[in-house]
This record gives C-alpha cells, structure tokens and sequence, in this order.
C-alpha cells in the first residue's frame, strides 16, 4: 500500500514532471522546518 507521498511522486513522474518531483523534497523539508502544514506551504 502507497502513502500519499508515494502516489504523488508516482503520478508527478507518470505526467513527466520530473522538476516538481525534484522540488517536492524542498517543499517537505520547508514545511517541517517551520512546522507549516502541507497545504500551508
């Protein structure tokens, strides 16, 4: 069973958007660093 994490990469990678995959990362760490919600960041 897939995360929710895991099933975005997987769709961002099947829509071939391989930058935002890159970024995602960036956006997850900002988020937990100032503890911000997903949906905030």
């Amino acid at each position: 069973m897939k995360n929710s994490y895991q099933q975005l990469t997987t769709n961002l990678e099947y829509l071939k958007l391989k930058q935002m995959t890159q970024h995602l990362g960036e956006v997850v760490d900002f988020s937990i660093n100032n503890q911000l919600s997903f949906v905030e960041a």
